[in-house]
Order: structure tokens, then C-alpha cells, then sequence
């Protein structure tokens, strides 16, 4: 069965945790919206405002590993759909960035998720992207991470 979130189906849909309340600057899930949480207050990010869709779990996993690694770029605009549809933006940024790859995992993959992500959101938002960014240093991938030293989504 297809939706308007195209290929999750009603329970997929229903399954998924999205975040309600979270801290305005990190993305944090907390208890209460609209507070920064410990951390923005003690050691403030060099950004203003974040925004998180889903909590990580294994609906959320799955989402993303079937982007990146099944290479099924609809996920992408399945993504920003929910994001468009989930999240009230109040304020909106000058421009979007997408996360970047380093050019060998670029190569590998074949295409950027978080790329194709933003383009969606940027299209909706009629904002522009900020593309003039490079990563130069090669990562470990987040896969290999833990949930202890690590975050996913």
C-alpha cells in the first residue's frame, strides 16, 4: 500500500517516533520544548537552531540504512516529506548546507543522502544551498559507531 509519504505503508507510518519536544539549538530530545537543554547552556554550538525528525530506533534506522546503502534515493524524498509535514519551522535559515562526503565515500555510494535530502527541503522552502563546502578529512563511518559515542540521526 502506498501513502502520500509514498512507500510506508499506515503501520510503518504509525511505528515511527517522531521527536516532540527538543532542545531549539542542538535538536535534543527533552522533556519540555523551547528550553535549551544543559549542554546549549554551558557550551553553546556555533549554531543558533537545529531541527531532528525521528529518535533513533530501528524504524528510523531502517529508513536510512535503506538511502544510503540500498541505494534507494526515493527514501530521500520520503524523508524531507515527513520532515515538511512534522516539524513547524518558525524560523528559517539564510540557506541550507548539506552534510558533505568525503569524495572517495562519494564515489563509493555514488550520491550524497544528506545531498539529496536538503535539495528536497530547498525546494520546498524555496531557500538556497549553500554548495562551496568540501570535507577533507576522511571519517570513520557512523555505522561502526555506538550508541554510547555516537549519534545516528
Amino acid at each position: 500500500m502506498h501513502t502520500k509519504y509514498y512507500d510506508l505503508c499506515n503501520d510503518c507510518l504509525g511505528d515511527l517516533s517522531f521527536i516532540q519536544d527538543a532542545c531549539p539549538r542542538c535538536a535534543l530530545p527533552m522533556m519540555t520544548d523551547n528550553a535549551l537543554c544543559g549542554t546549549c547552556l554551558n557550551s553553546p554550538p556555533p549554531f543558533h537552531y537545529s531541527h531532528s525528525l525521528l529518535e533513533f530506533n530501528w524504524q528510523s534506522q531502517f529508513l536510512i540504512h535503506h538511502l544510503k546503502y540500498k541505494k534507494n534515493p526515493a527514501f530521500a524524498k520520503l524523508l524531507a516529506t515527513l520532515f515538511i509535514q512534522h516539524l513547524n519551522i518558525d524560523i528559517f535559515p539564510d540557506a541550507l548546507l548539506a552534510v558533505p562526503l568525503h569524495n572517495k565515500r562519494l564515489k563509493q555510494r555514488g550520491f550524497n543522502q544528506s545531498q539529496l535530502i536538503t535539495n528536497q527541503l530547498a525546494k520546498h522552502y524555496r531557500l538556497p544551498i549553500i554548495n562551496q563546502v568540501a570535507r577533507i578529512k576522511k571519517h570513520n563511518p557512523k555505522q561502526a559507531l555506538t550508541r554510547i559515542n555516537g549519534k545516528i540521526i
